[in-house]
């Protein structure tokens, strides 16, 4: 039987320094002598979590991804702190909750927080990031080297540029050429398997899908039971080819991420990195009557994401965890193994480790419409007001027992409601007084409005 990593639960900001020597300590008692210098976090966008390892389905879609599994820990109950890229991203690299760094949507700006890669650049650890679409352009200061550049427009929406796997790969090799020796932390970006779901035709299975419910495409990119309108490809209107593309999609940018892998092993440098692998969300695939997006629901198909981390000399290899983990655990785990000290965040270390205790986890969609809290199996979603991006007749409120209904299909307000009553307050609590993110910058506000990203 495999070993079981739990979650380490992480103190006040003042115990933060203790906790990471704590760490070090621990990882020096299973074979690694120290602290990794070189830290590779890899997000995938839109990557649902049941699409990363086996499938009942058939072979699995990701087999780079499984052999980075193998070599470290994959935490099976991870969800994002919000379901858009933009601020989804902010909490990663803050380890801050979205009410905590101010950036609630896909465009805003972030408020002013000590953000993860400003604290490495001020202790001498070169700071690299690669993106691959306009949403998280300019997102954080602190990048010594911020490759934005967009080499090809998006597939069906030429006004977005977008940066294509073989070029994200490209670019994060030039990073690490640039970067022989020495502390670092690159963060790369990959785009697909975001749509529009247009994967080169080797990614795609020999045989054509099975048939589906045929869907009307819509107007407009958040229409239930139609096809978004940025998703739409000629002459497709069967949902199942579209799911089928994105599969292939995540064949595509899966092996991309190996070609990444190997250049790191190449360099001498996987053994003794540690490497993240994640997605800032998920991706309704007609799960609860919408199809092909995200952002606008907080349901598990869209706030699950995988989540594999590799610490240095093989620590913890191959091992799963149940624990409860965030997004926000991200940036307090490189934080520690950078040796960073009194790292303020909401998230909490990750580390291997026995025992794990209860813990509140948060998500939200797109500009706080709909927020969530999670305590243990118990998940409330609470709507805070009129809604833009999902339908208007939206609950007030719902509450889930995934255990018994991991799929979200029938609220249980009314039978558990003194706990329902607990969680809202929670909520409550949290979001009280947040109406809204600052602008960000005009000429991608104006690109991601035109888009259908921004109301």
């Amino acid at each position: 039987m495999r070993n079981q990593v739990a979650l380490s639960l992480g103190g006040p900001a003042a115990h933060r320094a203790v906790e990471a020597a704590a760490l070090v300590a621990a990882l020096a008692s299973v074979g690694c002598a120290r602290a990794p210098a070189r830290v590779v976090l890899v997000t995938i966008d839109s990557l649902r979590a049941d699409h990363v390892g086996p499938r009942a389905e058939g072979p699995s879609l990701t087999p780079s991804l499984d052999a980075l599994a193998r070599d470290g820990v994959t935490f099976a109950d991870a969800i994002t702190n919000c379901t858009v890229t933009r601020c989804s991203h902010a909490s990663l690299l803050t380890g801050l909750y979205p009410w905590r760094h101010g950036l609630l949507d896909n465009s805003g700006r972030i408020g002013d927080v000590a953000a993860l890669p400003a604290l490495l650049q001020r202790r001498g650890v070169a700071t690299g990031a690669v993106v691959s679409s306009l949403p998280l352009k300019g997102l954080l200061p602190g990048f010594d080297s911020a490759h934005e550049g967009f080499g090809a427009a998006e597939e069906g929406r030429r006004r977005y540029p977008v940066k294509r796997p073989e070029q994200t790969t490209q670019a994060a090799v030039q990073f690490l050429d640039a970067h022989p020796d020495g502390p670092f932390f690159l963060w790369i970006h990959y785009f697909p398997p975001h749509g529009p779901y247009t994967p080169p035709a080797a990614f795609l299975d020999a045989d054509p899908a099975a048939a589906g419910p045929r869907l009307e495409v819509g107007e407009r990119n958040y229409e239930k039971a139609r096809i978004p309108a940025y998703q739409a490809l000629p002459g497709i209107l069967d949902a199942q080819e579209y799911r089928r593309r994105y599969a292939a999609h995540v064949r595509y940018v899966d092996a991309f991420v190996g070609r990444l892998l190997d250049r790191l092993r190449e360099r001498g440098l996987y053994d003794d990195a540690l490497v993240i692998a994640t997605s800032d969300h998920g991706e309704s695939l007609g799960e609860h009557g919408w199809y092909f997006l995200h952002g606008n629901l907080v349901y598990q198909e869209q706030a699950r994401v995988p989540l594999i981390v590799k610490w240095p000399r093989g620590t913890a290899r191959g091992t799963r965890s149940s624990a409860p983990v965030e997004l926000v655990d991200v940036a307090p785990t490189v934080a520690s193994m950078l040796a960073l000290p009194g790292f303020a965040a909401d998230g909490q270390a990750l580390r291997p480790s026995a025992g794990a205790a209860p813990r509140l986890r948060f998500t939200q969609s797109n500009d706080a419409e709909l927020v969530a809290i999670l305590d243990g199996a118990r998940k409330l979603i609470m709507k805070r007001g009129p809604t833009t991006y999902t339908d208007a007749g939206y609950p007030a409120l719902e509450l889930f027992h995934l255990d018994r209904d991991p799929l979200e299909t029938s609220s249980v307000r009314g039978d558990d409601a003194v706990a329902a009553a607990r969680l809202e307050a929670e909520l409550r609590r949290r979001y009280a007084g947040v109406v809204g993110t600052e602008p960000g910058a005009p000429e991608n506000e104006e690109a991601l409005r035109a888009l259908g990203y921004v109301n």
